[in-house]
């Protein structure tokens, strides 16, 4: 009978530790999973850093090289304050984009070095939290990507159509109508004379 009871109590302490076992094995799972979730999340942080970065650089020179055509071809001062107001939002856009997602990026990698430092469970649910926060913003961010982009093409069309309306201007005919003297129409006003220069 005695054996019987230590034969029952080894079973039963074995059993127990199996499914300890087990219990760890699953955390160990569950934690490199979180990683990898983690991990992706960085990456596509990563990834839209680097494209809104760009985005917005090839932006901003399109505006600064619009402004200074415009400013050449001496478009009128509404389109030039239009112009500069354009590029003054998108370079503080710009800059407020870069910084949210620069601190999401650091978010998701603090993220990772908290669990490689200690995967107890307050960590973990830590970590879960900061996951599902950076997932929603992923999304948020998206969207307001798109209205931006949206708007940045009713910005652009809008001076395209401009500068289509200026090229296709009778230039010529505004010339003879100042009476002013130049070689051509593609003359800068710089270069023309004192009294040419007041009529412009």
């Amino acid at each position: 009978m005695l054996l019987l009871g230590v034969f029952l109590a080894s079973v039963s302490l074995f059993t127990s530790c199996k499914d300890y076992d087990d219990d760890i094995s699953a955390n160990r799972d569950a934690i490199a999973a979180l990683r990898v979730q983690m991990s992706d999340v960085k990456s596509a942080l990563e990834n839209d850093l680097n494209t809104q970065k760009s985005t917005y650089e090839t932006r901003i020179a399109a505006l600064e090289a619009q402004l200074k055509s415009a400013m050449e071809n001496k478009a009128d001062q509404a389109t030039v304050d239009e112009l500069q107001a354009s590029l003054k939002k998108m370079k503080e856009d710009y800059e407020a984009k870069m910084s949210v997602l620069e601190a999401q990026y650091q978010a998701a990698n603090d993220a990772l070095k908290r669990l490689d430092e200690k995967a107890d469970k307050s960590t973990v649910d830590g970590v879960i939290a900061d996951l599902a926060a950076l997932t929603g913003k992923l999304e948020d961010e998206a969207k307001a990507r798109e209205a931006v982009e949206a708007n940045l093409q009713i910005q652009m069309n809008a001076l395209q159509d401009f500068m289509q309306k200026f090229n296709d201007a009778d230039l010529q005919g505004q010339i003879d109508a100042l009476k002013i003297k130049t070689p051509s129409p593609e003359t800068k006003v710089v270069s023309l004379s004192g009294g040419n220069q007041q009529k412009c």
